[in-house]
């Protein structure tokens, strides 16, 4: 069967993979599912099955590698990284970290469960109405019966009764007596709730937040509602949250190859293609304050030599830092100090490495060091920048999916508030049922990452016409990448819902946008 490729395939990631020949695939960059059931979703309430990963290295190239991204929570990183390993992906690799500074923290509040423990629910109302509603036909009485015991004040009947039954009330202690004694009630397990005392919070304000974080990186502005403790523990448990309460910072993303098929890496590299990573396309740039300068000082390159330098210095031809295991967005890392990198001066010695890079040790055999290699200056996130790297290469500098990036090519579909655990009117309520206010929009999906990160990891992994997959692949902002670099791509996506979200988005005519717009230099 020939792959369905530039297409977004709707189904089961493994039935879709199950038709394709072995080793075509040349890079796998996939956002999974993590099995935190993030906002009540159905389809995060695990991870992937084993079969999924069994295809995905089927039909991966020798070589090739998966970027995989995970929850930094230890409990389902592992679970995730044994299961890559079980299907027989190898993991000597660094895992990349992702960081960032918008993150805040989605954790149970002591102080707020303590008001709330109380709290009757809707379903404690609808019980408790099916209960009397059936006690009463049980002794074959008609609500009126009931309801001349609970006269209006001019004397007449209520329908105090029927709002009872249909759960949109309960009785208050007085009325629940009278309830008893009419129905011959004895034990029963609805006085406890009855005698509930409701600690209700006062709101004394909104907080509009950007809701961004490791996990969610919802990218809109959202009103949280800011309530007051009411009972004297919950005074004294404010502030205190659940133990996932930490601000998340940090996504790991799990970088596994399949095994090679050849004894050497330059072997598998000519027959497979896969086996190396693009060093020199995903270097960080070197900012010099004008683009004439931009990468910094060296002039020529040292004989006999045809390595890039450790901590990022270039020849003619090797262009700004070396790619680190660390991915930085929005100047995490930036504490306002600035500094100034190293220069390596005419006095200093250079010598080769195994890997055939130069570096200054005092081993070995030393080749002097004859040119200048300017450093720069600037705050420390220079080193791992994402923005930087991003903004060279064409795509918008934003430290996460924005508004705009996500609803891109979406100008068809209505604005509204995403179904979850919080709203399950799937955006009839103006506030969730947490006291969030949320903002209505086009992209439903929850977890879109900014296309500039997986740009980066195909850029790293995949080959010049290379196939780039995305088993799970969501409102498609993989495939936005791979396209817009040139790639060849298939993404697969089991809901319908977010399968014509990613069309929309992927396949949006007319000129290239400025979130994904990239230049000729790959």
């Amino acid at each position: 069967m020939s792959l369905p490729l530039n297409q977004v395939v709707l189904g089961d990631c493994v039935e879709v993979m199950a038709g394709w020949p072995e080793n075509s695939i040349d890079t796998i960059v996939t956002d999974p599912p993590y099995g935190l059931r993030f906002m009540g979703k159905e389809w995060d309430k695990a991870l992937p099955p084993v079969e999924a990963f069994e295809q995905m290295i089927r039909v991966l190239k020798p070589g090739g590698l998966a970027f995989v991204m995970s929850s930094p929570r230890q409990d389902l990183m592992w679970r995730m990284c044994a299961l890559l390993e079980g299907v027989g992906f190898e993991m000597r690799q660094s895992f990349l970290s992702w960081i960032y500074k918008t993150g805040f923290p989605k954790a149970y509040d002591v102080s707020k469960g303590i008001d709330t423990r109380n709290k009757r629910t809707a379903q404690d109302y609808r019980d408790l109405g099916e209960f009397i509603k059936n006690r009463r036909i049980e002794l074959g009485l008609v609500q009126k019966d009931i309801s001349k015991h609970f006269p209006s004040k001019t004397g007449g009947l209520t329908g105090v009764v029927s709002n009872w039954e249909n759960g949109s009330c309960i009785p208050n202690d007085e009325q629940w007596d009278i309830i008893k004694d009419i129905l011959k009630i004895k034990e029963n397990p609805y006085d406890k709730l009855i005698e509930r005392v409701e600690a209700d919070r006062e709101v004394i304000g909104y907080d509009g937040r950007t809701a961004n974080n490791s996990i969610f990186n919802l990218g809109i502005q959202e009103k949280w509602a800011l309530t007051k403790p009411n009972l004297p523990e919950a005074k004294q448990w404010d502030g205190w949250k659940s133990q996932t309460g930490l601000k998340p910072a940090l996504e790991p993303i799990l970088m596994v190859n399949k095994p090679f098929s050849e004894s050497t890496i330059v072997d598998n590299v000519l027959r497979w293609g896969t086996g190396a990573i693009n060093v020199d396309a995903c270097r960080i740039p070197i900012e010099k304050g004008d683009n004439s300068a931009h990468y910094g000082g060296l002039h020529e390159t040292p004989a006999g030599y045809s390595g890039g330098f450790s901590e990022g210095y270039r020849t003619k031809e090797k262009e700004g830092r070396f790619p680190a295991n660390l991915l930085v967005s929005d100047g995490a890392l930036d504490t306002g100090e600035i500094t100034k990198s190293g220069d390596l001066k005419p006095h200093h010695n250079l010598s080769q490495d195994g890997e055939g890079y130069m570096k200054r040790n005092v081993y070995g055999k030393l080749k002097r060091q004859t040119e200048t290699y300017n450093g720069d200056s600037g705050d420390q996130s220079r080193y791992f920048d994402l923005d930087a790297w991003a903004q060279h290469h064409g795509f918008l500098d934003v430290p996460k999916p924005s508004k705009a990036e996500r609803d891109f090519g979406l100008t068809s579909q209505p604005l509204r508030v995403p179904k979850s655990k919080f709203n399950l009117n799937d955006g009839s309520k103006d506030m969730r049922f947490d006291g969030v206010i949320p903002t209505p929009r086009r992209n439903i999906h929850p977890t879109c990452k900014p296309v500039k990160l997986m740009a980066y990891l195909i850029e790293l992994g995949c080959p010049p016409g290379g196939i780039v997959l995305d088993p799970f692949v969501g409102s498609g902002t993989t495939c936005i990448a791979a396209k817009r670099l040139r790639r060849q791509w298939i993404g697969i996506e089991i809901d319908p819902e977010y399968a014509a979200i990613a069309e929309a988005r992927i396949n949006i005519k007319g000129p290239l946008d400025q979130f994904m717009e990239v230049n000729d230099v790959h």
